[in-house]
């Protein structure tokens, strides 16, 4: 018998929820549930990153992340800062992309960090029909990396 197995079994009796069909993650994804929707912290963040990664209910996972960031979970904070900034440039003009660069380039994060970020941020952007010269948005931060020679990022049209 698996950690899981026995840890769902267990919460099975001691919750006693009718949890027959749903096989080993469901009852375990219950019983996460059951704990998330009872203050629970973590099991709000296991929760929402499941729901997000797994079974991608966003507005669901949204809703549990926000919970556990509520409730000062560090890992729900980061996680949902990461989810907030996809979700924010896929419903964004390209002012408000450009204001929230300069969050970014403020946060505390190391070099190596921001520079996935950027680039993440970058293919984001590429698929924005009115980005014609991306250069001007991210010029501080791709400066800072010295790829600014590079032939995609260059618009001298």
């Amino acid at each position: 018998m698996t950690c899981i197995q026995l840890q769902s079994k267990i919460l099975h009796l001691h919750l006693n929820l009718d949890l027959d069909g749903y096989g080993e993650w469901g009852c375990f994804n219950a019983h996460a549930e059951f704990a998330a929707d009872n203050n629970n912290s973590v099991a709000q963040y296991n929760v929402g990153d499941l729901y997000i990664g797994v079974t991608t209910n966003v507005p669901l996972g949204m809703k549990y992340l926000k919970l556990a960031a509520s409730a000062s979970c560090p890992r729900a904070i980061e996680l949902l800062q990461h989810y907030e900034i996809i979700t924010f440039l896929s419903e964004t003009n390209i002012y408000e992309a450009s204001q929230y660069n300069k969050n970014i380039c403020n946060a505390s994060m190391d070099r190596v960090d921001k520079l996935k970020l950027l680039l993440k941020l970058l293919d984001l952007m590429k698929d924005i029909s009115q980005v014609q010269d991306i250069s001007h948005i991210f010029g501080s931060l791709m400066n800072d990396f010295e790829i600014v020679g590079r032939p995609e990022f260059n618009h001298d049209n």
